[in-house]
C-alpha cells in the first residue's frame, strides 16, 4: 500500500436508534480529519441513513485499503462483526479495524467473535492514534500492536493516548452525504457540536469517566464560534458527556448568535458570546434563567445536573 491509502470510515449506530432521532455524528468525523491530515483519502458512510447495499457498493467501487468501523453502542457489535466478515470476503487483503466508546470496553470479545475478520480494535480516542495505525497498516501490519491503544487477537499495544487540546479537533462535515437526514427530537435537521470531553465524576451508571480517565477538557470559546460558523443546519445538538459545569453547554446559546458568527440568528455580540461561554463554575445557578433567555428548545433526559 502506498502512502496516502484509501480509507473507508463506517459508522453503525442505526440499529439502536429509535424513531425520534438519527443522531448527528460525533467523534468519528474528527478522527477522519486526523486521517486526512496524515495524507489519506477518506470516504465516510453512515449506516444510520444509508443501507448495507450502499456499503457493499462502496467496497466494490472504491476498494479501500483500510476500513474503519465506529462502534459507540454495544448493540451494534453483532452488526459490525457481520460487516467485517463481509468486508474480508470482498477485500481479503484490506485491513479492518474498529474504534469507538463501546468497542474500547469489549475489544477482545469483538476480535474473538470476528474470528480474523477484524485486524485490530483501537481503544480510546482515535484522533491521536489513527495516523500511526494507518502507517502500520501500510508498512508493517505485524507492528499494529505497537500503536498506542491497539488490541489484536494476540497482543495489545501501549495505553491509549488522549489528545492534548480539543481546539485541534475539527469535524469533517463535508464528508456527510445526507446532512439533512439527521435529527433528534424537535431539532430537525440538526448538526452536532462538541464543547467538552470527559467527566471528572465517577457515577456508577456511566462509563464516560472510565473511558476518559476522569479527565475533563474544554474547547475554547473562540474555537466554538469557529465551529458554529461551519454549520448550515438550523438545529444544533451538543454531544458533551457532562453538561452542568458551564452554563453554556446546555443553554442553546446559538439561538442568539449574531449573523457575523452564524448566518441564521441575531442576538449576542461576539464579545458577549465569548463572555457567556467563559462563565465560571459558580455561575451554575444562572443556568435555567439563561436557557429561558436564549429560548432553548430541547434538553435530553440524560442530562445530569
Amino acid at each position: 500500500i502506498g502512502y496516502g491509502s484509501e480509507v473507508a470510515a463506517v459508522t453503525t449506530i442505526g440499529s439502536v436508534i429509535t424513531g425520534d432521532k438519527h443522531m448527528p455524528l460525533r467523534n468519528a468525523r474528527a478522527v477522519i480529519v486526523a486521517a486526512r491530515r496524515a495524507g489519506h483519502d477518506v470516504t465516510l458512510i453512515d449506516l444510520q441513513v444509508e443501507s448495507h447495499a450502499s456499503f457493499v457498493t462502496l467496497l466494490q467501487e472504491r476498494r479501500p485499503d483500510a476500513i474503519g468501523f465506529s462502534c459507540n453502542y454495544l448493540a451494534n457489535v453483532p452488526e459490525i462483526v457481520d460487516l467485517a466478515r463481509l468486508t474480508k470476503q470482498q477485500l481479503p487483503h484490506s485491513a479492518v479495524f474498529v474504534g469507538g466508546h463501546s468497542a474500547s470496553f469489549v475489544a477482545q470479545a469483538m476480535l474473538e467473535h470476528a474470528d480474523g475478520a477484524i485486524d485490530c480494535v483501537l481503544k480510546g480516542e482515535g484522533e491521536s492514534a489513527i495516523g500511526p495505525l494507518l502507517t502500520a497498516i501500510e508498512e508493517d501490519r505485524s507492528a499494529l500492536a505497537e500503536v498506542p491503544g491497539t488490541v489484536t487477537r494476540y497482543a495489545e499495544g501501549p495505553p491509549a493516548r488522549m489528545i492534548t487540546s480539543l481546539n485541534e479537533v475539527h469535524p469533517a462535515r463535508d464528508l456527510l452525504r445526507h446532512r439533512r437526514k439527521y435529527f433528534i427530537g424537535v431539532l430537525d435537521p440538526c448538526a452536532s457540536i462538541e464543547f467538552t470531553r470527559g467527566c471528572p465524576w465517577d457515577c456508577s451508571f456511566c462509563s464516560a469517566w472510565t473511558f476518559y480517565g476522569r479527565s475533563y477538557r474544554l474547547v475554547s470559546p473562540e474555537r466554538v464560534i469557529e465551529d458554529l460558523q461551519s454549520i448550515r443546519e438550523p438545529g444544533i445538538f451538543i454531544v458533551d458527556d457532562k453538561d452542568s459545569d458551564k452554563p453554556i453547554k446546555v443553554s442553546g446559546i446559538w439561538d442568539r448568535i449574531t449573523p457575523t458568527s452564524c448566518r441564521w440568528r441575531q442576538g449576542l455580540s461576539y464579545d458577549e458570546l465569548v463572555a457567556v461561554l467563559s462563565l465560571p463554575d459558580e455561575r451554575i445557578p444562572d443556568l435555567l434563567e439563561l436557557a429561558h433567555a436564549v429560548r432553548m428548545r430541547h434538553c435530553g433526559p440524560d442530562v445530569e445536573v
